[in-house]
């Protein structure tokens, strides 16, 4: 005989738990039964388990209107047939407020990887509404000339063929693979990546100082931060000055072509040395709250042709 403990019948949704205690040597039509029921109540009727209802977050963050159509389709008389998922990709749509940046950080990728992926050529492409294919791992679209096999494409970045996964139109995704600098560089042009994933706390222009209350002219950002937080170059450039100022604490002063310079300031220390060439996205510097401000934060200045200009008018 089978005895279900009272005390362990808690039988629900979700979280069921059966407690089962013989007594004897149960008949074989009695273990159908059983057997049948118990499956019902795990929740398994008809062999199948459905998932409807429940929400999947893959990434760490605030992931906002993230559901999975995803490009691992093929087109075949009209109807999509799915192709075996190797790499989970999400659908992402673009909201108020949104950046490439802070997107892109969102799911821990690299800004570079959207662009590939989405074959973005403008950062001004990223708008709210805009839909936005997001990977699971950074990497680059590829296509495959029609002289080339999926083989040799994978050869070429020493992959395997199992590693190419398909966009459709002979386009793939290469995991693990950095986009060509070279179409990098012409999306991006005379715009810039954020120097610092947080939220904008002062806006550029007239302003009231949280210090004292009076007026003043902001000729840059604040940029939330926490004590040590990475600071990021904004674009290519040479670092020409790092120091300490009375207001701005440990700042650093990046030269960019096309006459752009770039100023961060309140920082806690530098990852870069004055002199050294960067790259878009290295860490420079980590955040802090050095010098005049009233907590941890990032003040960010552009400067074109020696003048101020709103940064958010030119950083994606």
């Amino acid at each position: 005989m089978m005895v279900v403990s009272r005390d362990r019948q808690n039988i629900g949704k979700r979280g069921r738990t059966v407690s089962l205690e013989w007594k004897g040597a149960p008949s074989v039509p009695l273990m159908g039964t059983l057997l049948f029921f118990l499956l019902l109540a795990l929740g398994f009727p008809g062999g199948t388990l459905s998932s409807s209802g429940v929400e999947r977050r893959p990434v760490a963050g605030e992931v906002r209107k993230a559901s999975a159509p995803s490009p691992l389709v093929s087109e075949e008389g009209g109807s999509s047939a799915p192709v075996q998922p190797i790499l989970p990709f999400l659908n992402y749509t673009v909201e108020e407020g949104d950046s490439l940046s802070l997107i892109a950080s969102r799911f821990s990728l690299e800004a570079d990887t959207l662009i590939s992926l989405n074959q973005l050529s403008d950062p001004r492409e990223i708008y709210p509404g805009r839909r936005l294919y997001i990977p699971s791992r950074d990497g680059a679209r590829k296509s495959l000339p029609d002289e080339m096999t999926e083989e040799e494409l994978a050869h070429l970045f020493s992959l395997t063929r199992e590693d190419l996964i398909p966009l459709g139109s002979r386009d793939y995704f290469l995991a693990g693979i950095k986009p060509d600098r070279e179409s990098m560089d012409r999306f991006w042009g005379d715009f810039f990546a954020y120097p610092l994933n947080g939220v904008v706390l002062g806006e550029y222009g007239k302003s009231t100082d949280n210090l004292t209350g009076l007026p003043l002219v902001r000729e840059g950002i604040d940029l939330q931060a926490y004590t040590g937080q990475p600071v990021f170059a904004i674009g290519d450039g040479v670092i020409t000055k790092e120091g300490f100022h009375g207001t701005y604490g440990w700042y650093m002063i990046v030269n960019h072509k096309g006459g752009y310079q770039s100023l961060y300031a309140h920082l806690q220390s530098f990852e870069a040395e004055e002199g050294g060439t960067v790259r878009r996205g290295d860490t420079i510097a980590r955040a802090g709250n050095s010098g005049h401000t009233a907590g941890n934060l990032l003040f960010f200045s552009l400067f074109k042709e020696g003048k101020t200009v709103n940064p958010k008018d030119y950083l994606f």
